[in-house]
């Protein structure tokens, strides 16, 4: 594995403090790694899975001091591991599918499939597989919300921002 982490983290107590005792929190920290490994079919044996958590948290300490002292648990995960616990996850890839020039953006999960809407009526795609992807964001539910509530003729109750001119915006 890259002896430098690059970490996609988040630390989701920070706004849903149920997920943890009172007073502590939970965090992740998502390791991209190359394609070589994560096509190997094998799980880490546990000294490399050791060695791999310890380089996490020592990568993730230079933004969170102290964070291997305070911890009550790490653990670290092969890319079959996440694969067998969230079969979506084919070769742990966070984004539950892949990313490809077919199926990116909008697009996504796939052409015949995007927009949140499937062939069959009042069944709706809202899971990570859905743009804009996995992470954990939310948005893949949140937007398909949003279309659902088109559907059935209903007005959201929450701020629906329109994503073309929030980016013109931005330029």
């Amino acid at each position: 594995l890259p002896e430098h982490v690059a970490l996609h983290a988040s630390i989701p107590t920070a706004n849903d403090p149920s997920q943890a005792p009172p007073g502590t929190h939970i965090t992740f920290g998502w390791q991209f790694v190359p394609s070589s490994i994560a096509d190997r079919p094998e799980r880490w044996d546990p000294e490399d899975a050791a060695v791999h958590a310890e380089t996490m948290v020592t990568g993730y300490e230079r933004y969170a001091p102290h964070l291997a002292d305070d911890a009550l648990a790490v653990v670290a995960h092969s890319p079959t591991d996440t694969q067998d616990l969230v079969p979506s996850m084919v070769r742990g890839d966070r984004h539950h599918g892949s990313y490809h020039p077919a199926n990116w953006a909008a697009g996504r999960p796939h052409a015949d499939l995007s927009g949140y809407r499937t062939p069959i009526d009042g069944l709706y795609l809202c899971g990570s597989s859905q743009h804009p992807g996995g992470s954990f964001t939310g948005s893949p539910g949140f937007n398909a919300a949003g279309v659902i509530t088109e559907d059935l003729g209903l007005d959201a109750w929450w701020e629906r921002l329109d994503a073309r001119a929030t980016l013109e915006a931005l330029i």
